[in-house]
């Protein structure tokens, strides 16, 4: 039987991503060592490979491979620099150093999982998420046992403080897993790639993920955005164009008066409190920001480092 380097490979990828992307089994929660360790042996592996093709990309995007190094990586090595000034100084702790490294070491694997794999890694890393759920779910069923499912649909739908079976966590809100599964489907909804069986079951799972996460405004975000995806192909590329410019600006707008709002006395705290709004306690860490925080453009975050030491 011939041995199938490229088909170990890929099964090999799916399975440490499974890995990479499960932090937490029942009410066990694990950090983020283990995905740098993952993204940095692919890393690695890619770089290899670089070395093999004397430092020459190849393949579907061969072109675009260095402006996406260039592109992305570069803000990265800035911001990893920046930080080493701040704690050069004593500005920040040094635990930011690694920090640095859950934003960058994501990003780079992408590219080299492209590399490695064909354009194919991105449906790749799809399976890997939607197995990574069923793996943190499965886990927490047994240990847990089936009461976790009635808990979510109560805590979700009835009251956000249900105990049912002695229960208070959700354990389908797996917060950065599910948000990036959601991320797949703002793909499919932007992607030329026309539907087949399999990408419309791939959405309908992700959907249900979704809603048993709890991601109320994540599901609330896609709807406007399929809403607004239909009603700008009613226009021509030109005013295409001029309508996301100006949809731009107003958004960056917005969140500069979301944030002035939080600065400005009680407004904020006051709306949610007469809405009944249940914020999860994120009113009360808005409050701490706000003591350290000032709303003029020469403020750059120093003040807020402090934070960590309460």
């Amino acid at each position: 039987m011939k041995y199938d380097s490229k088909k170990s490979m890929v099964i090999l990828y799916i399975i440490s991503m499974t890995i990479a992307f499960t932090t937490q089994y029942a009410d066990y929660e694990i950090g983020y060592g283990l995905q740098i360790i993952i993204g940095l042996l692919w890393i690695f592996l890619g770089i290899w490979k670089l070395d093999i093709n004397g430092f020459k990309f190849r393949g579907v995007y061969k072109d675009d491979f260095p402006r996406f190094l260039k592109l992305y990586l570069l803000p990265h090595i800035v911001i990893h620099g920046y930080t080493i000034i701040l704690m050069c100084f004593g500005i920040v702790d040094k635990k930011y150093f690694t920090t640095n490294l859950t934003v960058y070491v994501p990003t780079v694997l992408a590219i080299f999982a492209i590399y490695l794999l064909g354009i194919n890694a991105l449906y790749y890393t799809v399976v890997s998420l939607l197995l990574s759920w069923l793996l943190s779910v499965s886990v927490s069923l047994a240990i847990k046992g089936p009461m976790i499912i009635i808990h979510a649909i109560r805590q979700g739908l009835i009251d956000p403080f249900d105990t049912t079976g002695g229960l208070s966590m959700n354990y389908f809100e797996l917060h950065d897993l599910v948000l990036a599964i959601g991320y797949v489907m703002v793909y499919y909804i932007f992607s030329k790639e026309k539907l087949t069986k399999k990408n419309i079951a791939i959405i309908m799972f992700v959907f249900l993920i979704m809603i048993l996460g709890l991601k109320r405004i994540s599901v609330i975000a896609l709807v406007l955005i399929i809403i607004f995806n239909l009603l700008i192909k009613l226009f021509n590329n030109k005013l295409q164009n001029r309508i996301c410019f100006i949809l731009s600006i107003l958004g960056v707008v917005f969140c500069y008066f979301y944030i002035y709002i939080m600065t400005d006395g009680d407004v904020f705290y006051d709306f949610i409190q007469s809405m009944g709004i249940n914020v999860m306690g994120r009113n009360y860490y808005y409050r701490a920001i706000m003591d350290y925080a000032q709303f003029k453009p020469s403020f750059l975050e120093l003040e807020g480092m402090l934070l960590h030491n309460y």
